[in-house]
């Protein structure tokens, strides 16, 4: 029986569901690309931790003939793959912010108004948090140190009499 104007009255979460769906989607792609890459990492770092064992049998050998504990032994591998960690994220870390800080200053337009739209922006604005780098340099690091752990007690456990035999 209304006869004058009509209003919809409606909250901002409701106008917005469709971004923070879009915006769910795309943290959740982006969790599933991650979980990749980490294990793309830990393959890496394990196939090159195994190629090393295999490579310096003999010294280990050698070292653990004069003395050098199994646990030692165990402790230069998984600091050598501990070590490759934190300097290869610890440079792509650095780099990659740079490369982030860099885009920033340079302002790039947007053209497509479907994505001015979900960015609410005109220009590529990109936030660098040197906390996220930072813990991301040492999750990536500890998963590098952990990949190696299989390759580090095999080494450890090596008889010296049979890796001092051993033909590469």
């Amino acid at each position: 029986d209304w006869t004058g104007q009509r209003l919809d009255l409606t909250l901002w979460r409701d106008e917005s569901s469709f971004l923070t769906w879009v915006l769910d989607a795309v943290d959740s792609v982006s969790f599933i690309l991650v979980a990749i890459l980490v294990g793309i990492i830990a393959v890496g770092i394990m196939n090159a931790m195994w190629m090393a064992v295999r490579e310096r049998t003999r010294e280990v050998g050698t070292l653990r003939a004069i003395g050098m504990s199994q646990r030692s032994v165990l402790f230069m591998f998984l600091s050598e793959a501990a070590i490759l960690g934190l300097l290869g994220t610890g440079l792509g870390g650095i780099l990659g912010g740079l490369l982030g800080v860099g885009l920033d200053a340079l302002a790039i337009r947007i053209p497509v108004d479907a994505v001015r739209a979900i960015l609410m922006s005109d220009r590529l604005h990109l936030i660098i948090d040197p906390m996220q780098i930072v813990v991301a340099v040492i999750v990536f690091s500890l998963v590098a140190a952990l990949s190696a752990l299989l390759p580090a007690i095999r080494a450890a456990r090596l008889q010296p009499i049979t890796a001092l035999g051993h033909v590469s």
